[in-house]
């Protein structure tokens, strides 16, 4: 009898730590995972492009006779120009188009404003059938349409521009985070046989 108690105590406590163990991990893999992997993101995006990479230094190692170490570097740079070079031109488009906007902002904000004033006429002209007072604050309303729209691209823009400060403020950790990833993705590829030994 006890014996039958015994074995269905540890039945019991198999499948309470059956259940509890995942539910657990989900939770701590939910929790920390993220910060986890936020942390060592440039290792995890290294340790890929050296995946990626390593064909390519292998081709140039066994028929180029280039030693592992130097294609890995070749390999790394090149990456590296081609990463460059699409951020040169991704920034020099966004630069262009932005001035380009700057520019054409006093004509666009002009036309904004006359068609909001047209708007308001409009408005004032289909609502003369109302009684005098109602009408007198359509009339204000219209008038000061414009205004309230300038108001309301002001509490648009100071978002912006805090978006913008904290994405210079982040600057310094995105250039340490792209440093440690190549170095990373160097060394997985240099190294690659003794790390997978």
């Amino acid at each position: 009898m006890e014996d039958n108690d015994r074995k269905m105590a540890q039945h019991y406590i198999r499948v309470i730590l059956n259940i509890l163990i995942p539910a657990v991990g989900t939770v701590l893999i939910c929790t920390i995972g993220p910060k986890l992997l936020r942390f060592f993101m440039p290792f995890v995006v290294g340790w890929i492009v050296a995946l990626i990479a390593n064909p390519l230094v292998r081709f140039l190692e066994s028929r180029l006779k280039v030693v592992r170490r130097h294609g890995s570097m070749l390999v790394v740079i090149g990456v590296l120009a081609l990463i460059i070079g699409a951020l040169y031109a991704v920034f020099s488009k966004l630069f262009t188009e932005a001035s380009e906007l700057a520019r054409n902002l006093p004509e666009v904000w002009a036309y904004i404003q006359a068609e909001i004033r047209g708007v308001g006429d409009a408005i004032i002209r289909g609502l003369s059938f109302l009684p005098d007072p109602m009408e007198k604050q359509v009339r204000e309303l219209a008038t000061n349409l414009d205004s309230y729209i300038g108001l309301l691209f002001q509490n648009m823009a100071s978002p912006t521009v805090e978006a913008a400060g904290s994405v210079a403020k982040s600057i310094p950790s995105i250039l340490v985070n792209v440093v440690v990833m190549v170095l990373a993705s160097y060394f997985f590829i240099a190294e690659r046989d003794r790390l997978m030994a």
